[in-house]
């Protein structure tokens, strides 16, 4: 359930009001004591109870919206901010880290060097069959009548911010709720008829995350087609944890760095996306300045950001970190990439190092050995291929 005030001031942790939510709750009489609470998460939620002290509802998602100030607004309800479309959705490395690793990229222009890192992680995903950046969005996931749900792909879970099981999208067939067993499906305008019926939104214990799978602890998740709502963060990152802040200084194409309402739980490597109303991008923080509330990052350039992210009007979300030996791999990657280039800008043929066996020159020649058995050659780099196959999606099993 989602309820929306509209408040004279700012409210904090410990402020309580009466919310008038009428029928929403199932209660006509309409008037609600709701304190603002934390989660494990760190987001805050309404905490809703009856004025006799009967609760209604553990979690009721809020917008909180004070009457002349954007900016609150946008930043209370920044956690509600899922499934938006980012440029450069998968980037690994940034370019700063690559010329300090040695790299030269003076020849290539912005659009270039992006186009190269954003091949480079393609082919990262694609050896690993993971991703290492945890978008946060909603989930639509199949019930199997089974306490437990694998995550798509087998990434790892990052965060579950809430769990519901759809009755629209549900089956009953062969389904026993206590009881009763139902051999037909109920219609869809009947669909609470049976006690004990696992549908609706799942309270914030009733649920276990399991790294690659997650667990009903109070019963099972009835068999569907996407009928299990997951809003929650997917895939393989170091350090994460969702920090939403409001931005407070434009952000263009050829933009460094923008300054936000606070930096606290922002560091050098973490990834962020910086959401407008219209169009939003991902970054790689490059620095962090405290004093100013500033963080640096390189500029997404012209075919990245087509608009303005405003000031005010927007906001940054700190994700988590790129996994530093994906860096590694990524940047090894790039390099490669470069030097076909550079090699087809000079018309000369790159040569495949995997191919390579064996080089006669004036006064010499060498032979290499064949790969072990077993030994990846996705890279021609046994090193960077060892770090690859250590990230790869492991088998996927089939629930029983």
């Amino acid at each position: 359930m989602t309820a929306t005030l509209r408040l004279a001031a700012a409210i904090s942790a410990l402020d309580v009001v009466v919310v008038e939510l009428n029928d929403a709750l199932g209660d006509p009489t309409g008037l609600y004591q709701a304190s603002f609470t934390p989660n494990t998460a760190g987001d805050w939620y309404l905490l809703v109870e009856h004025p006799a002290g009967q609760r209604w509802g553990s979690r009721v998602v809020v917008t909180v919206s004070p009457v002349d100030d954007l900016a609150a607004a946008l930043a209370a309800s920044a956690s509600q901010i899922t499934n938006r479309t980012v440029a450069l959705p998968y980037i690994y490395i940034t370019p700063t880290f690559l010329e300090e690793s040695g790299l030269d990229l003076d020849a290539l222009s912005v659009n270039e060097v992006w186009r190269l890192i954003r091949r480079a992680s393609a082919r990262v995903n694609g050896v690993t069959g993971q991703t290492f950046i945890a978008n946060f969005g909603t989930h639509y996931l199949s019930g199997r009548n089974s306490p437990l749900i694998q995550s798509p792909a087998l990434l790892p879970i990052q965060e579950i911010l809430s769990i519901e099981v759809l009755a629209e999208a549900t089956h009953y067939k062969g389904f026993a709720l206590g009881a009763y067993e139902v051999l037909s499906p109920i219609w869809d305008d009947y669909p609470m008829t049976y006690p004990g019926a696992p549908l609706g939104a799942l309270a914030a214990g009733d649920w276990g995350n399991h790294r690659r799978a997650f667990e009903r602890r109070l019963g099972v998740f009835p068999g569907g087609t996407g009928n299990v709502k997951v809003v929650g963060a997917f895939g393989w990152m170091d350090n994460y944890l969702r920090v939403e802040n409001v931005i407070e200084t434009d952000v263009e194409a050829d933009s460094t760095s923008c300054r936000l309402a606070s930096v606290g739980g922002v560091y050098p490597r973490d990834v962020v996306d910086l959401m407008g109303p219209t169009d939003s991008v991902r970054v790689i923080v490059t620095d962090v300045n405290r004093a100013t509330r500033e963080i640096s990052f390189d500029p997404p350039g012209s075919r990245n950001l087509l608009a303005t992210i405003p000031a005010d009007d927007s906001v940054a979300r700190r994700l988590g970190q790129v996994p530093e030996g994906i860096e590694d791999a990524t940047a090894f990657i790039f390099s490669t990439m470069l030097l076909e280039r550079t090699a087809m800008a000079d018309g000369d043929a790159a040569i495949d190092p995997t191919r390579l066996k064996k080089e006669s020159t004036d006064g010499y020649s060498y032979e290499l050995f064949p790969a072990a058995a077993g030994q990846a050659a996705f890279t021609g780099n046994p090193a960077i291929d060892q770090i690859l196959m250590a990230h790869s999606r492991p088998a996927k099993v089939a629930l029983i």
